[in-house]
């Protein structure tokens, strides 16, 4: 069996930027700039991306019920800029419709924008979105030049507030996935040499994996020998089967897990789910790979109450990687 070995046109790599995804969001920054700090969940929420130097994205959302008042979001954001800088005894200048992004659009709407200048200076956006029903607040913060504007439009310019179909894009640390929109992050991990995403909705689960280093992690130890261990605390209810010649992803060896409970446990979960009116997430597919190219690993597990269902969300997922 070969997976394909393209991705979906959402995560193509682009040389000279980064793409983040993150709860819904994307945006496509600097090549060199990178994922810095984030909180809150797909409802409301905030994440910022760094450059080396000086310069930063900020993004801010939440999701509202009714249409906003978004003149009064905005003068509680210049609120709250106005206090920060009092208490930092710094002086204020703020100004709306700033020239560099007067051509700014979001799905053809021109949204609110901003310019403030502290010892910093930042151009922002305010906008609400009909679809998703997201209010959403992004600006890049700089040092004060002639390029910071239209820095700051190129970056602005290429937010996406939701997806444009039902998958969404996960991407940040140069590690990039797609997954249903529904599925909700439950559990994350981000660190250098691991990264570890579970999403999960009422029907099913998802477990996407990447750890660095690889040249060290399996210096002792083969890939399959080596995932079997990485991927027992999500395979230990399942009592599972490994296949090591069943498929190549993108030029690699792979490894296919599959599975379903039995036992105890079985009757536990399914005693659980029938009672929640759902279907029980018994059973377990899943792939794993080495790829010398970027000297990681990867691997992706989907918990389903179906293997077919389990197996092609499995597969959608592994299909969406571009692992060098």
């Amino acid at each position: 069996m070969n997976l394909p070995d393209t991705t979906a046109e959402p995560v193509k790599a682009d040389r000279k930027a980064t793409l983040i995804g993150w709860q819904g969001l994307t945006v496509r920054v600097p090549k060199d700039w990178s994922f810095a700090a984030y909180s809150g969940d797909a409802k409301s929420g905030y994440f910022r991306v760094e450059s080396p130097a000086s310069e930063a994205l900020e993004v801010k959302w939440s999701e509202q019920k009714g249409r906003p008042l978004l003149r009064r979001v905005l003068g509680d954001f210049r609120k709250r800029l106005f206090k920060d800088a009092k208490r930092s005894k710094l002086s204020v200048e703020f100004a709306e419709k700033p020239r560099p992004l007067s051509q700014l659009r979001f799905r053809g709407a021109a949204p609110i924008t901003f310019r403030w200048k502290t010892n910093r200076t930042a151009y922002g956006a305010l906008w609400y979105c009909e679809e998703c029903h997201r209010v959403t607040l992004a600006q890049v913060v700089g040092t004060a030049s002639q390029t910071l504007g239209s820095l700051a439009f190129d970056i602005l310019s290429s937010i996406e507030d939701h997806p444009a179909g039902d998958k969404l894009v996960w991407s940040v640390y140069d590690f990039t996935f797609q997954a249903p929109k529904d599925m909700l992050l439950e559990k994350h991990q981000l660190q250098s040499g691991h990264i570890l995403m579970e999403l999960q909705n009422k029907r099913d689960k998802l477990v996407v994996e990447r750890w660095g280093l690889a040249n060290l992690i399996l210096k002792r130890d083969t890939p399959s020998g080596w995932l079997s261990g990485a991927l027992y605390p999500h395979l230990k209810p399942f009592k599972y089967t490994k296949d090591e010649e069943a498929v190549h992803i993108q030029g690699h060896a792979g490894v296919v897990f599959r599975g379903q409970m039995a036992g105890i446990r079985w009757l536990t979960v399914r005693l659980k789910a029938y009672t929640a009116l759902r279907r029980p997430m018994d059973r377990v597919f899943g792939y794993g790979w080495h790829c010398p190219e970027s000297n990681r690993v990867f691997a992706a597990l989907a918990m389903s109450h179906s293997a077919e269902r389990a197996e092609n969300l499995a597969s959608s997922v592994v299909e969406s990687i571009s692992c060098h």
